[in-house]
Order: C-alpha cells, then sequence, then structure tokens
C-alpha cells in the first residue's frame, strides 16, 4: 500500500512540475520601435494627447483574440506589457509625434475612443475609432473636428505578427489625425476623407 502511495505522490509531483515548466508567457508591445533613420524625430512634440479609452472587452493584461465562431478567448502565456489603454496611448502619442507638422500642434488636443480593437490571429488586426481634434480660443476662433477610422491590418500567423498589425493600425491612424490639423486650424470644421 505505501509503494502505491508513493507512486502516486511520485505521479502527482512529475504532473506538478511539468505544468509549472510550461509555456513561458511572452509580453507584447504597441509600441513601436524607435526608427533607425531621422534621429531625434521621436523627440518631436506632437498634439496633446488628452484621453483615449478603449472597449472594457479587451481591457485586459492578456490579449484577447477573436476565434472563426465569432467568440472571443483571453490567452493566458499572451500578455501585454503594459495596460492595453496605456500601450495604445504610447503607441498613439509616439506616432502622432513622428507625424505632425511642425508648428502645428500649439493648442491642438486630441481624443480617441476606440470603439474596436479586434484581434484574429494570422487574419487581421482591426481598429475602430473615432477621435476629436480641437482648439480652443475665443468663441468666434474655436475649432474642432470629429471623425471617425476604421482600419484592417492583414497580418500572419504567430500573436508578435498581430501585435505589429496593431502598431501598424495606430500608425495608420496617427496620420489620417495628422493629415486632418491644417484644416481645423483653416477652420475646415468637416472631416476630410482620408
Amino acid at each position: 500500500m505505501r509503494v502505491r502511495m508513493a507512486r502516486q505522490l511520485m505521479a502527482l509531483g512529475a504532473a506538478l512540475l511539468a505544468a509549472c515548466s510550461s509555456t513561458p508567457t511572452q509580453y507584447l508591445t504597441l509600441v513601436p520601435a524607435a526608427p533607425q533613420s531621422a534621429p531625434g524625430s521621436a523627440n518631436a512634440l506632437g498634439p496633446a494627447l488628452l484621453t483615449v479609452t478603449i472597449p472594457s472587452q479587451v481591457d485586459q493584461p492578456q490579449l484577447a483574440v477573436r476565434r472563426s465562431d465569432g467568440s472571443m478567448v483571453l490567452l493566458e502565456t499572451e500578455r501585454w506589457i503594459a495596460p492595453l489603454g496605456d500601450e495604445i496611448r504610447s503607441a498613439l502619442a509616439l506616432d502622432l509625434a513622428r507625424q505632425w507638422v511642425p508648428d502645428s500642434a500649439d493648442g491642438v488636443r486630441v481624443t480617441v475612443d476606440v470603439q474596436r480593437f479586434d484581434s484574429v490571429p494570422g487574419q487581421y488586426a482591426l481598429l475602430d475609432a473615432v477621435w476629436t481634434l480641437s482648439v480652443n480660443g475665443p468663441a468666434a476662433q474655436a475649432q474642432r473636428i470629429s471623425c471617425r477610422s476604421s482600419i484592417r491590418i492583414a497580418v500572419s500567423a504567430g500573436y508578435p505578427a498581430l501585435a505589429k498589425g496593431h502598431q501598424a493600425a495606430l500608425e495608420q491612424l496617427a496620420g489620417e489625425i495628422a493629415k486632418q490639423a491644417p484644416r481645423l486650424r483653416s477652420g475646415g470644421g468637416a472631416c476630410a476623407a482620408a
């Protein structure tokens, strides 16, 4: 009986050790690496990025991916290096600073409401956001432009490729926002086609 119990305990111990040595956690980021060319461009000042909101469904430490049947799953071993809202804000602020026309950022404020942040491994990364550019001033000079961007980037297999797809979507969003600044400054109140 003791031999049998000892074997069961050894089997249980081996199973616990195997569980502890499972797949290591991989941490992903949306913040792109510093560019190799144009040193110092990352230090450029962009507009004031006031708020970035994201859907609560994806506001998780784990990567939330959509399955082919439409359901969502949280991946325990694929995690964002920082809270997803912070990751999106940091990446967007950096991309805006890189793409913003010099001297056009004075007094411009940006708010972004991410309405969809879909991740489908091996297929696409989707970003759907409503964003607003505004400049305060006397009532006659205050300007505001609100726009919507829906960006879908095809991605290859693997979770790092999915994160890179979202990086590309955020970079494209920053470009669309930056292109609207001259319209804001010239008094155009409607969002121009991207």
